[in-house]
């Protein structure tokens, strides 16, 4: 008995040590993608005074979001949060900055969705890139999409 009860417990112990470092990262999902109103599935292709419009689906995948941002070059791209649920991002302005397109979401919110919407103010290159960070309230890595923006 007792050799059956010892492996037993050494390998519950084993499998619940290895299950806590096996976090999954948070995932960012495009849902839809339009280009001046005009839903497209393929790397959007823009020119200057263009609009584009990335619905986003924000995933904890089991952990409390923490933050999300948006980033782009400036001179070619301004982008800025056009929808989000408010009710999900704290208040605090030093944390939450639509302006920038940084969210810091309170406890508790594991999924969410953003609409960022990219005026193209300049086309210098032939791919312009639209960089969004998630991270979770968890220790594990962040995630990073790429969003690349072709000259039309």
């Amino acid at each position: 008995m007792k050799n059956i009860f010892l492996p037993f417990i050494l390998g519950l112990f084993l499998l619940s040590s290895c299950a806590s470092e096996t976090t999954v990262s948070p995932e960012i999902k495009v849902i839809s993608c339009s280009v001046n109103d005009t839903i497209v599935a393929e790397t959007p292709k823009v020119k200057v005074g263009d609009v584009v419009e990335l619905s986003l689906n924000l995933i904890g995948n089991g952990s409390d979001l923490f933050s999300f941002h948006a980033k782009s070059n400036d001179e070619e791209v301004k982008i800025s949060l056009a929808e989000y649920d408010q009710k999900k991002v704290s208040e605090e302005i030093n944390f939450t900055d639509a302006e920038a397109c940084r969210l810091t979401f309170i406890d508790g919110v594991s999924t969410s969705n953003v609409k960022v919407k990219a005026t193209v103010q300049a086309v210098k290159e032939d791919v312009m890139t639209l960089k969004f960070y998630l991270s979770a309230k968890t220790e594990c890595e962040g995630s990073e999409l790429d969003v690349d923006l072709e000259k039309k």
